[in-house]
């Protein structure tokens, strides 16, 4: 592929990026970003280098990456990447989970980080205090 056009692919793709992070109201600082990023993706978390080099348009996400920028922009990945839709909006928004706090969001992903003995301590301590607030009355458990 010749330079140029895989330079204007990448600064496209960077331009529509910043779009849509404002229009999420997030911050285009790449350490925001990547903590953003990273309380979303159940895989490898990035870097606020990596982030820097994609809001710059140095380089693309890989496609796993791109998937989950997708549902947390609630915008299909082909018009990410290629500014091209493929798929309507709510079909990425339903798989998101914008609708929770940051903060919900940062304590989900910090129990992912438990070991099992622990996410089990957390959940029967959550489960106590909702006994408490509730006047005593028994929960249903979810798993």
């Amino acid at each position: 592929m010749n330079s140029k056009i895989a330079a204007d692919e990448r600064a496209n793709f960077s331009k529509r990026l910043c779009i849509a992070l404002l229009r999420a109201e997030c911050s285009v600082s790449p350490t925001v970003f990547a903590q953003e990023f990273n309380l979303r993706t159940d895989g490898f978390a990035i870097t606020s280098h990596a982030a820097r080099k994609w809001l710059r348009g140095e380089a693309f996400p890989t496609q796993d990456k791109l998937v989950v920028l997708s549902r947390w922009l609630a915008l299909s990945p082909q018009w990410l990447r290629y500014g091209e839709e493929c798929a309507t909006e709510s079909d990425y928004a339903a798989n998101d989970p914008m609708g929770l706090p940051r903060d919900h969001l940062a304590l989900l992903h910090d129990m992912q980080l438990l070991d099992d003995r622990s996410r089990e301590i957390v959940k029967d301590l959550v489960a106590s205090l909702m006994r408490i607030s509730q006047g005593g009355r028994k929960r249903t458990p979810r798993n």
